[in-house]
């Protein structure tokens, strides 16, 4: 098959929110185009992207078509089913679960725990070998992180292969090497191991995929009542059925019988945590008793996998799977399993470049002065500090306008600059009549102490407006009252000043235009706008009288509309 990524976004889809890349936990996020892409070098399979999108942008590729071609075009086609069915379909027997499977075109349905179960017998001959930190290696997501961005945890990695990938393995011996095998379960991160170990797994179906799949196929549970016939293949699990569970995998009774009674178990799901556990860890290099570090990327395993059906009844899912686990306990013997290679080597990929602390403080440098001499870490960027997204930037991953906080001050910038140029005064107070922005022309009006604020503190900022110019209420009845305009004169220091008053940001903020009613043009302004508004206002009236007087009322509103324009015309003189 094509190996194709286990994500992508679509780019048509995506809101540029940039929720994908504040939440991403590796920064594998390229913002280009007008809109995100994922950097499949540096991304993990965690699915968080996927997860926290508003949009719905980012797509699960979905294997059901290539499900379909092998079925169609191969004689043997295994189903290597994750032992989280029984909680994704609640109430269905083993026998209804593969004969639906069946329905579906599989000739044979395994459980990948058999995988598990020689995995962890391999797990413990391994821990007994040699005293020290183990990590397991179930989780294909941990896996790639520490290869990717914790090289120097690599040797502590348990050099195995995922259950899945031993299952595979198993049914290769079992059903000959022409037999195709199809993984089933919640994990994504398996449609990875798809381009990694394409000759031994063909395609890897969520849950979710699986549902669709049968309801375009029209299997239903309900038309299935069940036949003892359909078994799983070549036999049931019996033991560690709760393999995907968090906090169930290993316990020190199955490491008893390996002479292992005195290592620690330590169980971190979510990535966020297992990330904070790796650091602490390559702190902690020249630990030498015995650990081992079950690791899960998804909360409380897999069975909170991305590819689940529902991940709102975790408990009532984990308790379904645990009576699944007592139940299969009491089903007789294993038989003997096939011999299979099972070492995995694990190496590390480069997906960084060695950058200078000089590099990075004057790529800081060119975004703006003040980051590189104090970077101020926001987050808003969706990095975790100013250096992080200059790293980003150097490698391509981000645009330099995807720093909030320069963005933030360049607006700032260019708004106290249109301030300056507006000819009136102008100021902007927030509910505490603390002003937010006030122009040099503000302080004039407002006196000789105001100036002199604004000397000391351009823009005024946070300085409490009564000082200079008493409202009589009138910002508060805004507020109050829900009137959203005012106009009122006052006077201030012996100036009769025009004060016009306007909300913004819901009421959050009140705007003012302050102009000197005794400068001429200002008196010509008001001259021609009170006009307009007597005209307006006796219009109706003058129009009625009309019909009683005739034309003497049409020259009245002539002369009127003249005297208007001719004051207008000396303006503009």
């Amino acid at each position: 098959m094509v190996c194709t990524p286990p994500f992508y976004i679509k780019s048509n889809s995506c809101h540029n929110c940039c929720r994908c890349l504040r939440d991403c936990v590796v920064n594998a996020i390229k913002y280009e185009n007008g809109g995100a892409s994922i950097l499949l070098n540096r991304c993990i399979d965690c699915g968080v992207c996927y997860e926290v999108c508003p949009a719905d942008a980012v797509i699960i590729d979905s294997h059901i078509p290539t499900a379909r071609r092998v079925i169609k075009h191969n004689d043997v086609i295994v189903a290597s089913l994750s032992p989280l069915w029984v909680s994704e379909f609640p109430g269905i027997e083993p026998s209804r679960m593969v004969e639906a499977l069946k329905l579906l075109g599989f000739t044979y349905v395994s459980e990948t725990t058999l995988g598990a179960d020689k995995l962890f017998e391999e797990v413990g001959k391994r821990m007994a070998e040699t005293a020290g930190l183990y990590i397991s290696s179930v989780c294909p997501v941990v896996n790639s992180l520490i290869n990717k961005y914790h090289h120097s945890l690599i040797d502590n990695l348990l050099p195995l292969d995922t259950p899945s990938i031993v299952h595979a393995k198993m049914i290769k011996q079992w059903y000959g090497n022409k037999a195709k095998v199809i993984t089933i379960g919640s994990c994504v991160a398996a449609k990875r191991e798809v381009c990694d170990f394409p000759e031994l797994i063909d395609a890897a179906l969520t849950f979710k995929e699986l549902k669709e799949w049968m309801a375009v196929e029209g299997i239903r549970f309900d038309f299935i009542p069940g036949n003892p016939s359909y078994q799983f293949e070549p036999t049931s699990a019996k033991r560690l059925t709760e393999y995907v569970i968090a906090g169930e995998v290993m316990t020190r009774d199955k490491l008893k019988k390996h002479g292992l009674s005195d290592v620690q178990i330590i169980e971190a799901s979510g990535i966020d945590r297992v990330k904070k556990m790796l650091s602490f860890l390559e702190k902690e290099r020249t630990i030498d008793k015995p650990f081992y570090f079950e690791l899960f990327a998804c909360e409380e395993g897999c069975i909170q996998g991305v590819g689940a059906i529902d991940k709102s009844t975790y408990l009532e899912k984990r308790s379904s799977l645990l009576q699944y686990a007592d139940y299969n306990k009491t089903k007789g013997t294993y038989p003997k399993y096939p011999h299979v290679l099972i070492s995995k080597k694990f190496e590390s990929e480069n997906v960084s470049f060695p950058l200078s602390n000089q590099d990075i403080v004057e790529v800081l440098r060119k975004i703006s002065e003040d980051l590189a001499q104090e970077p101020v870490n926001c987050g808003g960027c969706g990095f975790a500090s100013c250096r992080d997204f200059a790293i980003a930037l150097i490698g391509g991953n981000v645009r330099e306008q995807q720093c909030i906080w320069h963005q933030k001050q360049i607006l700032q910038d260019e708004f106290s600059a249109i301030l300056q140029q507006i000819p009136f005064g102008v100021f902007i107070v927030n509910k505490y009549m603390r002003i937010e922005e006030a122009n040099k022309n503000f302080a004039v009006l407002a006196g000789a102490e105001a100036e002199m604020v604004y000397d000391t503190n351009p823009g005024m900022h946070a300085v409490d407006i009564t000082r200079f110019i008493t409202f009589d209420g009138l910002s508060a009845m805004m507020q109050e009252n829900g009137e959203d305009f005012l106009e009122k004169e006052i006077q201030v220091n012996g100036k009769m000043l025009k004060l016009t008053l306007f909300t913004i940001q819901n009421r959050k903020l009140v705007c003012g235009f302050v102009r000197n009613l005794f400068l001429q043009d200002v008196r010509n302004d008001e001259i021609v706008a009170r006009a307009r508004v007597v005209i307006n206002d006796n219009l109706e009236t003058v129009q009625k009288i009309a019909y009683l007087l005739g034309e003497s009322a049409s020259r009245t509103e002539a002369i009127l509309n003249s005297i208007l324009e001719s004051q207008i015309d000396s303006d503009e003189q």
